[in-house]
């Protein structure tokens, strides 16, 4: 039981993960044209979210094996909700 709630868990931010990366290719189609945003603007935009994650994932990996998986994870669910509403204004 303790094995599928903690992959239950950890599913979660690699879901948000993949939405984030989801949303911001159903997004920049539309910011392409509303805002005049060249190919190479908009492939920058879209590889900035691919280098956040890469890090995510290098930071992430590196705290989990030092300070444990369930702060790191609470710390990663935190700077989900954190960064996602501050990103909304």
């Amino acid at each position: 039981k303790y094995q599928i709630l903690q992959l239950m868990v950890l599913s979660g931010i690699w879901v948000s993960d993949g939405a984030e990366v989801l949303i911001a290719s159903c997004i920049l189609g539309g910011l392409k044209e509303a805002w005049g945003l060249s190919s190479v603007v908009k492939g920058a935009m879209m590889s900035m979210i691919f280098i956040g994650v890469c890090c995510g994932n290098l930071i992430g990996g590196t705290l989990a094996d030092t300070q444990g998986r369930r702060k790191t994870v609470l710390i990663a669910y935190a700077g989900i909700v954190g960064f996602g509403f501050w990103s909304s204004f």
